[in-house]
């Protein structure tokens, strides 16, 4: 019992280490790139539990964020509906959404599973640049300064955000859908024959996944007040959320967050170290390191650690 508790020690430890570093006085720069970076982890875990826990690897998890940040966005600018009642709106449409997606997946698998969410970022992309009278094309929707919150506001949001995501994966983890889906992943067919409903357990999983990540895209939205489809249903948002649970370790608790220091740290710093102009430059050494880690260690970070495995689990 002691065991299984250490994960979730370490893990709230490093939030309290993270929730005091706004009163050593960081600059507003500091807090931008932590907030960027814990709603990575958020996203990240959100994924991970229907890729990571449960083996449906979706390629198109922007489609859930950009409903999120679209749905209470479009509430406002068309019905004056405050942006935070619009929040529940989006994780509702997302849910249907999911709900499709799962019913997509008792037909399709593996590679096939993974192009038909790419299908969906794009159909959902394409609709919101043609119907422009509602999404305002490739304009974007824009929120007013009113709704803004101080820096630091942003930043416990966002660990409050992340905790509450980790608490989720962790308790489901444990149960036994949390067992069901590593059952699935492992071998589905196996699975079934055991008497598992592979099928209900995938759409439970993904309507979890989708719920959490569409709470992300609101964030974002209130954020930065402004969501365009470029970054709304961003194709290389959706890889990146990816890259950040794989590069410490998929199917792991403590893999997102540690991934989303590993990844979008050193991402974001170069970005505004090298400027605009340079963004190719940005890219080539974040995709080196990537490249050399995922070499290095294909399984990720947190399994350098091999004895101490299941500490991470």
């Amino acid at each position: 019992m002691a065991t299984a508790l250490k994960p979730h020690y370490f893990y709230l430890g490093s939030v309290f280490i993270l929730a005091l570093l706004p009163l050593l006085g960081m600059g507003d720069f500091i807090l931008h790139i932590l907030i960027i970076t814990l709603l990575y982890a958020f996203m990240g875990q959100a994924w991970n539990i229907l890729g990571g826990f449960c083996g449906q690897f979706s390629v198109g998890h922007t489609a859930f964020f950009g409903v999120g940040a679209y749905g209470m966005t479009i509430l406002f600018n068309h019905f004056h509906i405050n942006p935070y009642w619009g929040i529940p709106a989006g994780i509702f449409v997302s849910i249907l959404l999911a709900l499709l997606i799962g019913f997509i997946s008792l037909q399709l698998q593996g590679i096939f599973f993974s192009l038909a969410t790419v299908a969906l970022v794009e159909i959902l992309r394409t609709l919101t640049l043609y119907f422009r009278d509602i999404t305002f094309g490739s304009l974007g929707m824009t929120l007013p300064n009113s709704f803004a919150l101080k820096k630091i506001e942003y930043y416990y949001l966002v660990m409050g955000m992340v905790v509450f995501c980790y608490l989720v994966a962790a308790l489901l983890r444990k149960s036994k859908y949390g067992t069901f889906m590593v059952a699935i992943r492992e071998n589905e067919d196996r699975a079934r024959s055991l008497g598992i409903e592979t099928s209900r357990i995938k759409i439970f999983a993904a309507v979890i996944s989708a719920a959490i990540t569409s709470l992300a895209g609101s964030f974002y939205a209130l954020y930065v007040l402004l969501i365009e489809p470029a970054v709304g249903f961003s194709f290389l948002l959706s890889i990146k959320i990816i890259i950040v649970v794989i590069i410490a370790g998929i199917g792991t608790l403590l893999g997102p967050l540690l991934g989303a220091f590993v990844a979008i740290v050193p991402d974001e710093l170069i970005r505004s170290w090298l400027g605009g102009a340079y963004t190719g430059i940005a890219g080539i050494i974040y995709g080196s390191v990537l490249v050399i880690v995922v070499k290095l260690k294909p399984q990720g970070i947190l399994h350098i650690f091999g004895r101490t495995r299941r500490f991470w689990e």
